[in-house]
């Protein structure tokens, strides 16, 4: 069971990838909210983390009738991201969080890919998933609270796999806290 500084140590390019991965996904998602390419979705979620961080009901204005949050999608697990807006108060946040939330998904992936295709072949599909429209698409359409879901899905599959039961029913309802379908 690799700890993370054991796994930084021993696979540094997998970090490397997973980082200058993050960094593309942000900087395109900042470039098209800075380009005026961003709409209604990005201010819905904006809203709704900007009052958690305040400490509010995440109730959305920015529709005819107000709405909660909770009541219209019930995403609880964005209040993760409210401290991201004591830092900087701004949708792009989300973007950038977004991006990385995603690019880490590349570490699960790799590490169920490694036993079952050796050290390369992991990299490589972790570099193919990377780069597969499906995650692209996905940074690319603004931000939804959805941007968790790789990530948990993928530790969901690699601790079911490894049979770490703790880790995969902490994932696994994680998971429920992104939104009521999942």
């Amino acid at each position: 069971r690799p700890r993370v500084p054991d796994l930084v140590r021993t696979e540094p390019l997998l970090f490397a990838l997973a980082a200058i991965v993050g960094l593309c996904y942000a900087t395109y998602s900042v470039w098209e909210h800075n380009h005026f390419m961003t709409d209604f979705d990005l201010a819905i979620f904006d809203q709704a983390v900007w009052h958690y961080a305040n400490f509010q009901s995440p109730e959305i204005t920015t529709i005819v009738t107000p709405v909660s949050m909770l009541g219209d999608h019930f995403s609880p697990i964005l209040v993760l991201l409210a401290p991201l807006y004591w830092i900087w108060s701004d949708p792009r946040m989300l973007l950038i969080a977004q991006a990385l939330l995603i690019a880490a998904s590349i570490v699960p992936v790799f590490l169920f890919a490694r036993p079952r295709m050796g050290r390369v072949g992991g990299y490589l599909l972790a570099a193919a998933y990377a780069l597969f429209w499906g995650i692209s698409a996905a940074v690319g359409y603004q931000f939804h609270e959805v941007a968790f879901s790789p990530l948990l899905i993928a530790l969901c599959i690699l601790f079911g796999d490894r049979r770490q039961w703790t880790p995969f029913f902490i994932s696994l309802a994680a998971l429920l806290l992104v939104k009521e379908s999942m």
